[in-house]
């Protein structure tokens, strides 16, 4: 199995020959080139593990070269080999050299030791590197997940959980683009809420998309695109391709379709796959939980305008009662089945000199135990004795109740 690609530029044929023979024998696959121009090319064209580089070279010399990858941020660990031709000194080209970046050198005359020791110690600088890259993307997704569970969690407004879990996914996955199109299989999908700074990506992209895909995560733009056919005449760049395609699911039926965009150089890697499917799960929670609880509220609030509905005829209702009861001339009681006051019309309640609100919820018989009706009862008698017919109300009031007066 080999070690990795070591990038090997020497202007001497014959040293150039000796270099890749330690190289093969070391277990590196090799790309060897003549000079720094060459080099350049083969970064576009390669992965590059390490870099293997005399000082010397007529078309970009190793400076050039390590000054040339330090401007584009690549960090490939380079080996110099020192003491050829670009100066008397040995070690004054390889401290040059190391002041500009260089990872490690080599004198020369070197043997097949010293150039295996070189790689190998740029070996394990590659090593710590990615073991420290992955750590760092680890903690990035941890805390990806996080906050989106603190956004499922602490809010039911589905673009403002959308606008933080999509802002997070953007930064711990170092894409461009993020966008989530909502509905179903059936019907298809609509865009609903995009973010990224891609917006060339976002203004092209279909409003609705028809994903055969019923669950799962795809990764890879050759595998998108065949699922999603509407994206099969997008013109993507190297900045810029579908990197994954999240389906959400609301108890197992699809709901929504979560698109990732980003460099087509910084892929999303199948190890990512246990992360996308939990902010699937995420998502699809949140989406499910605001549709119930917008449900829950619309039912409320319906329920809420058919009671005020209600009320709002109930006291039209009891204000046309209370007109046509006061409007009765003669006295009118209405008690209940234990002699409580329900009702009492103003012609009853002038009887007693009260007010209709005073006689709500008084016993019946307590009303008329008391002083001020023993005094009512009497001026009714007195009224009675001196005219041959009561007025309506005392009449109707010493005629219908069982008082000591009548």
């Amino acid at each position: 199995m080999a070690r990795g690609t070591v990038l090997i530029i020497e202007h001497q044929e014959e040293l150039r020959h000796d270099l890749a023979r330690i190289g093969r024998a070391c277990g590196f696959d090799l790309l060897v080139v003549a000079d720094g121009e060459e080099a350049t090319a083969a970064f576009n064209t390669t992965d590059i593990d390490i870099v293997l580089t005399d000082l010397g070279s007529s078309r970009l010399d190793g400076y050039g070269l390590i000054q040339w990858m330090h401007e584009r941020g690549l960090n490939q660990p380079v080996v110099v080999i020192a003491g050829n031709s670009d100066s008397t000194n040995p070690l004054e080209g390889a401290i040059q050299a190391l002041r500009a970046g260089a990872y490690d050198y080599v004198a020369q005359p070197f043997d097949h030791a010293t150039i295996e020791a070189a790689l190998c110690r740029a070996e394990a600088s590659v090593e710590r590197r990615r073991a420290d890259g992955a750590l760092r993307r680890r903690n990035r997704e941890l805390a990806a997940l996080n906050a989106i569970s603190a956004a499922v969690s602490t809010s039911l407004e589905l673009d403002e959980i959308l606008d933080r879990a999509l802002g997070t996914m953007v930064e711990a996955l170092e894409l461009t683009s993020a966008i989530i199109y909502l509905g179903n299989a059936g019907t298809g999908f609509t865009r609903y809420r995009s973010y990224g700074t891609s917006t060339r990506v976002t203004a092209q992209m279909p409003d609705t998309l028809s994903g055969t895909l019923l669950s799962g995560v795809a990764i890879g733009a050759a595998q998108i695109v065949q699922i999603l056919g509407d994206l099969e005449q997008m013109v993507w760049r190297s900045d810029e391709a579908p990197q994954a395609l999240i389906v959400l699911t609301d108890q197992g039926v699809p709901c929504g379709l979560l698109l990732l965009i980003g460099p087509a150089t910084q892929p999303i890697q199948h190890d990512q796959l246990g992360l996308l499917q939990s902010i699937g799960n995420y998502l699809s929670v949140a989406i499910a939980n605001v549709r119930l609880y917008s449900e829950v509220r619309d039912s409320a609030r319906l329920l809420e305008r058919l009671v005020t509905q209600r009320t709002q005829e109930l006291q039209r209702s009891r204000d046309l009662l209370h007109t046509i009861f006061d409007g009765i001339p003669g006295g009118l009681l209405l008690v209940d089945a234990d002699a409580r006051v329900l009702a009492v019309n103003r012609a009853y309640a002038r009887l007693l000199d009260q007010e209709p609100e005073a006689l709500i919820a008084q016993d019946y018989q307590q009303i008329w135990s008391a002083p001020w009706a023993q005094g009512a009862c009497r001026r009714a008698a007195d009224l009675s004795a001196r005219s041959d017919q009561a007025p309506p109300a005392l009449a109707d009031c010493a005629g219908s109740l069982p008082l000591p007066c009548a």
